[in-house]
């Protein structure tokens, strides 16, 4: 019910949405250790997208971004613990390196329950891969003739660039992104149409489906002072 009833913010600007996960289970989860673990999860679908990337970009003869792409997904969470037990401290007080280290100590909790981990990785590789042959089909319904090895070296890339947290579901970043990495491939109008109806069914109507489970779980969440009586 949490998961589902987080979509509807989904759509906020960089994903950022996702870390509202943490507010309904601030009762039960200590809220770094759920932003932490929202945090690994996101580094994990980066790094099979950009294996996606990799791969797309090694079959259109990217060898250089190919192999920095690959080089990324298999270093990163390997990274993650080398990052921890170096103890690196910042000068100042930094968010973003305490959330590296929060994703880090997440995974010395998960030591002993590798399978999980790997479960994570092949559903995130599964998903992502669903989600660009979906794009792919998305370039075909608009009449565009783009080979699926480009799609899987640029949509990855454009869908970092939709993370920036400009606009609602990465709409206009992404899209933009899109039709410049695709221009030799489809007509600018069939990329940005494609890029809508990916937008479309992969957030908006996710989002507003499980709208109905958000307010369900508002209406019978009671509240913390009545909790605490308990």
């Amino acid at each position: 019910m949490i998961a589902t009833g987080s979509m509807p913010f989904s759509v906020v600007p960089g994903r950022l949405g996702d870390f509202i996960r943490s507010y309904p289970l601030r009762d039960e989860i200590p809220v770094s250790q759920t932003i932490a673990t929202i945090i690994l999860e996101r580094i994990i679908d980066i790094c099979a997208l950009l294996i996606y990337a990799g791969i797309g970009l090694f079959f259109i003869e990217y060898y250089i971004g190919s192999a920095i792409a690959l080089f990324i997904s298999i270093a990163a969470i390997p990274s993650l613990i080398i990052f921890k037990k170096l103890k690196i401290i910042p000068p100042a007080r930094n968010k973003i390196v305490e959330k590296i280290y929060g994703a880090a100590e997440i995974l010395d909790r998960i030591h002993e329950r590798k399978n999980f981990l790997g479960m994570a990785i092949i559903c995130s590789i599964l998903n992502m891969g669903l989600s660009l042959l979906a794009f792919y089909w998305l370039m075909l319904a608009v009449h565009a003739q783009v080979p699926f090895m480009a799609v899987l070296a640029f949509m990855p890339l454009s869908i970092f660039i939709g993370l920036i947290p400009l606009t609602l579901a990465g709409m206009g970043t992404r899209d933009a992104a899109l039709i410049h990495f695709l221009t030799p491939y489809a007509l600018p109008s069939q990329s940005l149409s494609a890029g809508l109806l990916f937008a479309l069914q992969g957030y908006w109507i996710a989002a507003i489906l499980c709208l109905p489970f958000l307010l369900i779980y508002l209406r019978d969440k009671p509240p913390k002072a009545a909790r605490l009586e308990k």
